[in-house]
């Protein structure tokens, strides 16, 4: 009977998802996002065509086409091991990207399903709170953005709450070994500020089981077992997840957001007066019929739930109390308050006291745990209603129905300013014109405000009335639960569903014409762009054509390579200087989606399209050249100073880094010799480049430095090979220094941090397989 119901559930989530996705699921020329300007476009196209390659193609640790490179491995979204990424082996990528979306939120409706019939529900409570977690207004918003990586985490968070309370329960390390394995998927998942979250709730979780645990027996053993638990979870799912997370780290340390101040933690924090959207979700726009005009974007700032869930949860915390109702109760109220961030005391308390809680910002995530725990709560006050019918009609009759009149009559006076809602249209555009927004977007605004307002209060109404008539024994039992799935399902897709679009996967790629263009004229030599187009981070679309851009869209940067591109492109980006530094760093074509005036004679314009006009950087330097002079500076601020120096001269002289050494490497080539450094093999992980040096010099290569690059120099004369210093040359890039003779130099990219990461993962792998073998019998039972 039990695999009856809850294959049933299963039939329905599926039906459900495959309506609600019926646009994209039988056509591979739609993706799912609102715009080309979203996040699938700009960023997750790029993303997902990489991960796919490295399925493929063999792994990549470096991405060559984003900001001179960077380490693929250590970017926190990258999510080449994944478990659930193996749709890429066998789908186009855009395909895989559309089915992720789907597949993870049916199992997020499944997983939550499972951890409630846990909690010793039957499997229509469990249902309906797996409905609940499904189609939460986060879910539908996420995929509007095309946040793939959130709903990815998402997902593990009630399998790892329900592995934890079976370890708890049962006393079984196994189940915390368990719960470490979908911890590890989510941290692979891609995300790792909700990997955050969800370790922090798991030990509060951990925490108040232990200390809720009342019997006198045994309890220092309980103690005991509970920091073991906790211990194998932690170990399992960040020994797992090691080489991702080492190099991650790594790269943070390194990155733009490497010390974050509190201003910067306290950045995105869900504002106070979005509290109203978890009743009124679209009263501050909803993107597809009136932009948002709130704070930040909406899908970071809307926790809305549904009005049913809110009102369930409520009537759990009020009359339905123990252990778990405390504790998730308890959980979202911290997460509502953890979710304000800057806007209350509690983010400096947590930003000192709470380990790790300064490494993130945008704190509006915790809504997270909120969206998470509501749930839960919603399936204790659904089962006290139905289970006791005679105590909540004692209760609840005439507070039901009151709250219902308000309600319906709120409703009817809303509806009707709805639609003569110019009755206020006066004092609105007032108050809206005092605020400095469009007075064009006025009239929509108070359009929309009304109608969220009315839509509300009429769910409101619905649940109050239905509740009332259930309660005086007018409806049955199966007209009640029919009727709150159907307000649930209603409620959540009305807001919802809208948010479910989808655009031509096409408009991930450049423009065919353009790219065409570029590649015939340029021959096979490496080069670079700059898509310079105000306000669009269109740059990383040309990863999928194998086009290495200057910029790009991405979570983390080289904090030293952002410095470098921030100083290139104060002011003019064509005054002599800067045209000598883009040259240096191999930037080529510069395209345009409007008429620009550059007047330096370097550029000049090749291609005139519909949609781009491209300008050629005529000096641009090949990816790897020769210089003979260098000049040395003592640290980073020096370095920069000098790079953007009037009289600094890339093609003749390279700023190192350190102390200068003996004085024949300050030898100049002014008698310009005909020397050239040819690339006879450029791929992701490596580069290998001929060259003969007629004087001592340095090889440069335009490419970003970063630890992990060796270089092995082949002296062709002598055919020995040695391992040679790679220098920190002209403040972010690379440089190697080489006597006078005939060489093949081969850059690789070999970084400690992912090789330490992937042993630990693999004898954390190794003994995991082993415990679990030999704790089978732990599991059956």
């Amino acid at each position: 009977m039990k695999n009856k119901y809850l294959l049933l559930i299963v039939i329905l989530f599926l039906l459900l998802n495959i309506f609600l996705f019926r646009d994209v699921i039988f056509y591979p020329q739609r993706l799912l996002s609102f715009s080309p300007a979203s996040d699938t476009f700009l960023y997750f196209g790029m993303s997902k065509f990489l991960e796919s390659r490295s399925v493929h193609e063999g792994l990549m640790l470096w991405n060559p086409y984003l900001f001179c490179g960077s380490p693929w491995i250590g970017n926190p979204q990258n999510q080449i091991f994944y478990p659930l990424n193996s749709l890429f082996l066998f789908l186009p990528f855009q395909m895989a990207i559309n089915y992720s979306f789907i597949l993870h939120v049916f199992l997020m409706g499944i997983f939550m399903a499972l951890f409630v019939r846990h909690l010793k529900f039957n499997w229509y409570t469990a249902m309906v709170s797996g409905l609940i977690f499904m189609f939460s207004g986060l879910v539908f918003l996420r995929c509007f953005a095309g946040h793939l990586f959130t709903l990815n985490a998402y997902l593990w968070l009630p399998l790892i709450f329900l592995l934890a309370d079976i370890c708890l329960r049962k006393g079984k390390l196994v189940y915390a070994v368990l719960a470490g394995l979908a911890l590890a998927a989510q941290i692979l998942a891609g995300n790792p500020q909700y990997s955050y979250y969800t370790v922090l709730a798991v030990f509060l979780y951990f925490l108040f089981t232990i200390i809720s645990d009342r019997s006198v027996h045994n309890r220092k053993r309980r103690y005991a077992f509970g920091a073991a638990a906790l211990f194998v979870f932690l170990a399992v799912g960040i020994g797992l997840a090691a080489l991702r997370l080492l190099p991650v780290l790594e790269f943070s340390r390194l990155s733009n957001r490497s010390v974050p101040d509190y201003k910067m933690v306290a950045f995105f924090s869900f504002p106070p007066q979005n509290l109203i959207t978890y009743f009124f979700p679209e009263f501050f726009g909803d993107m597809v019929h009136l932009p948002y005009w709130g704070k930040y974007y909406l899908w970071e700032m809307c926790g809305y739930v549904g009005i049913l869930p809110v009102v369930l949860s409520l009537v759990a915390f009020l009359y339905n109390r123990n252990k778990y109702v405390l504790f998730f109760g308890s959980l979202s109220i911290f997460a509502l308050l953890g979710s304000l961030g800057g806007h209350t005391p509690l983010l400096k308390l947590f930003y000192y006291v709470i380990p790790g809680f300064n490494k993130f910002r945008g704190h509006s995530k915790f809504l997270m745990l909120f969206v998470f725990s509501v749930p839960v709560l919603s399936a204790y006050g659904l089962s006290w209603l139905l289970e006791r019918k005679k105590e909540a009609q004692d209760k609840l009759k005439k507070i039901v129905l009151s709250i219902g009149i308000v309600s319906g009559v709120l409703a009817l006076v809303l509806l009707f300013a709805h639609f003569d809602y110019r009755l206020l249209l006066g004092s609105w555009m007032q108050i809206w014109q005092s605020r400095g927004l469009p007075s064009e977007m006025g009239d929509k605004a108070l359009h929309c405000i009304l109608g969220s307002i009315g839509k509300g209060a009429f769910f409101i109404t619905a649940v109050f009335f239905l509740f009332f008539f259930w309660l005086k024994e007018r409806i049955p039992a199966k007209v009640l639960k029919i009727a709150i799935v159907v307000l649930i399902v209603s409620d959540l897709w009305l807001f919802g569903a809208k948010f479910i679009v989808w655009e031509d996967v096409r408009k991930c790629f450049w423009d065919k014409e353009l790219v065409s263009f570029m590649q015939k004229t340029s021959g096979p030599k490496p080069y670079r762009v700059f898509y310079y187009s105000k306000g669009e981070f269109t740059g990383n679309k040309g990863a999928l054509e194998g086009i290495s851009i200057i910029d790009g869209y991405d979570p983390l940067l080289l904090k030293r390579y952002g410095n470098f591109l921030r100083m290139c492109f104060a002011g003019s980006i064509d005054s002599p200087q800067k045209v000598n530094l883009l040259s240096m760093i191999n930037l080529k074509y510069l395209i345009v989606s409007r008429e620009v005036n550059l007047s330096n004679p370097a550029f000049s314009i090749v291609y005139k399209g519909d949609n781009a006009i491209i300008w050629q950087n005529k000096p641009c330097f090949p990816r790897a050249y020769i210089v003979h002079a260098a000049q040395f500076a003592e640290d980073d601020e020096t370095a920069l100073k000098m790079v953007f120096d009037d009289n600094f001269n890339p093609g003749s002289t390279v700023i190192l880094k350190g102390a200068m050494p003996t004085p024949q490497s300050q030898r100049s080539n002014m008698h310009l010799l005909q020397e050239r450094a040819d690339i006879l093999k450029y791929a992701p992980d490596e580069a290998v480049i001929r060259l003969r040096l007629q004087e001592d010099g340095y090889l440069v290569l335009s490419d970003a430095g970063y630890p992990g690059w060796k270089a092995e120099v082949l002296d062709i004369n002598t055919g020995k090979s040695e391992e040679a210093s790679i220098l920190e040359a002209n403040y972010a890039f690379r440089a190697v220094a080489l006597k006078k003779g005939d060489y093949v130099v081969n850059f690789v990219f070999r970084p400690a941090s992912f090789y330490a990461g992937a042993l630990i993962s693999f004898v954390t792998l190794a003994i995991v397989i082993a415990v679990l073998i030999l704790m089978r019998g732990d599991i059956r039972t």
